[in-house]
């Protein structure tokens, strides 16, 4: 049997779960079920295989988009008992959603899945001297993902713009928090911080936000 032929049986196996599918409860097409049907008899899963399109059978769904116009997001001190969560705007959906954020920047994933997660953040400083190191983690379900990220900011004019970018699988109730903090090692100043560009009139350009976050998963079309 083929690589893909036992991934294919694997994934049907689990579905229908100890190892075998209960075909009569498959719901679709007449053509479907009866693609199906040869499957199990034959055992042979390239022609259900081939009728599947990456290209088009597979969409990336926007969820989410929350963005934070706060001047400024600091920590209230140095050291992780001073660290913050930082917030991302004003509440957006509910549980019947596939996600929902609340005012305090927390994510609930509602619908299992396969999410990704971009964050940006402008990192600043204003009115200190000596360097500042400010840390950014993210949080699922109360345990770090990933790796800690940290800027160093040398004077009151230091600007870091970054951004992160993570793809995980998640089950249903799952929660996000996003918390930046002061390491002990660095002056006690710093956060995230929006830019604001000097109007001359005509008032044409935005803020620059100090943080954005975008929510997408993975899906069948």
């Amino acid at each position: 049997m083929s690589i893909r032929n036992q991934l294919l049986q694997d994934i049907l196996s689990a579905i229908g779960g100890g190892g075998s599918v209960i075909w009569g409860s498959i719901t679709g097409t007449i053509a479907n079920q009866t693609d199906l049907a040869e499957v199990a008899k034959t055992n042979d899963y390239d022609d259900l295989i081939n009728k599947f399109d990456p290209e088009t059978d597979i969409v990336i769904e926007r969820v989410l988009e929350a963005i934070s116009l706060a001047t400024s997001q600091d920590p209230t001190g140095l050291g992780i008992a001073n660290a913050i969560n930082v917030e991302f705007g004003a509440a957006q959906f509910t549980g019947s959603d596939p996600v929902m954020i609340d005012v305090n920047g927390r994510i609930t994933f509602n619908v299992a899945g396969l999410y990704r997660v971009k964050s940006v953040f402008q990192f600043g400083r204003t009115g200190a001297s000596g360097t500042s190191e400010v840390l950014f983690r993210l949080l699922v379900g109360g345990v770090q993902l990933g790796r800690s990220v940290g800027v160093k900011l040398g004077n009151s004019d230091d600007l870091r713009y970054i951004d992160i970018d993570n793809w995980f699988n998640v089950p249903a109730g799952t929660t996000m928090d996003t918390q930046i903090m002061r390491d002990l090692s660095g002056n006690n100043s710093g956060g995230i911080v929006q830019t604001t560009p000097t109007d001359e009139g005509s008032g044409t350009w935005g803020v620059v936000p100090c943080t954005i976050i975008r929510v997408e998963r993975w899906a069948l079309a």
